[in-house]
């Protein structure tokens, strides 16, 4: 969906700090019905990170984050804003990543359902992402084809509350974009998020098309709930449903 680069081995002689992108933009002419984006600009391009696990590319270790004002940057810490690259340097971290995520229920690219936001319980502070564009076009007229895909920059280690802008699609597939060069992942890195559901018939949460069963909860007179465990963040799929206030939440790792 949006492409980021982990680089390992990659090296860099005599490199201008300044030079290692030039990031893009959102295109101000998309917006608009007939540009293709609506009322927001369309922002799936621009959330990818460049991270450098072992400090040969960089010169330390360490994530750029791309386009000023990124709220992402500017409340975790990654002051360096560079010009030139339109990104933001950030020294030494690594605990940053992609969350792609998509619609696949049957309505999937005729219901808007977008722009999502993520507030992070953490440091308070929300970043806004819009679907993709429209793509089926006659003429210069959209056709009102617009994919529920979304990517979006997050810390990890942090737990997000998900808003849809409608109700949320009925079939949801998340996951963080790959960031090591095998399968195996980093279960110590996690992001928990919840995501209200109005009404819902039935909750249930699939990993590799296996349902995993959630949490058991405390029952209070049908009034109140609370975990009978705590979330085991290693866990990818670790999930609960708060009945009370029609509410998931689930670990990604």
């Amino acid at each position: 969906m949006v492409g980021s680069a982990y680089l390992y081995t990659s090296k860099c002689t005599n490199c201008d700090s300044d030079s290692y992108l030039k990031a893009p933009s959102p295109n101000p002419s998309f917006l608009g019905w007939f540009g293709g984006c609506g009322d927001i600009l369309c922002t799936g391009r621009i959330n990818f990170v460049v991270q450098d696990w072992n400090g040969t590319f960089f010169g330390q270790k360490g994530t750029i984050i791309p386009n000023q004002n990124n709220p992402i940057a500017l409340n975790e810490g990654c002051s360096a804003y560079s010009t030139a690259m339109n990104a933001y340097m950030c020294p030494t971290r690594q605990d940053f990543a992609v969350l792609e995520y998509e619609s696949k229920a049957a309505d999937f690219q005729t219901r808007i359902m977008w722009p999502v936001s993520l507030t992070s319980d953490q440091n308070g502070y929300t970043t806004v992402t819009n679907a993709w564009r429209e793509w089926e076009w006659f003429g210069n007229e959209p056709q009102n084809k617009r994919m529920g895909r979304f990517a979006t920059t997050l810390a990890l280690n942090r737990t997000y509350n998900m808003t849809f802008v409608s109700e949320p699609p009925h079939k949801l597939a998340l996951m963080l974009q790959q960031r090591t060069p095998d399968t195996a992942g980093q279960p110590e890195n996690w992001v928990q998020f919840r995501l209200h559901y109005p009404r819902p018939n039935s909750i249930r949460l699939r990993l590799n098309n296996q349902i995993v069963d959630p949490i058991l909860l405390t029952d209070i007179n049908h009034t109140t709930s609370g975990l009978r465990e705590g979330f085991n963040t290693s866990k990818c799929g670790s999930n609960a449903y708060l009945y009370t206030n029609y509410t998931i939440s689930f670990v990604i790792t």
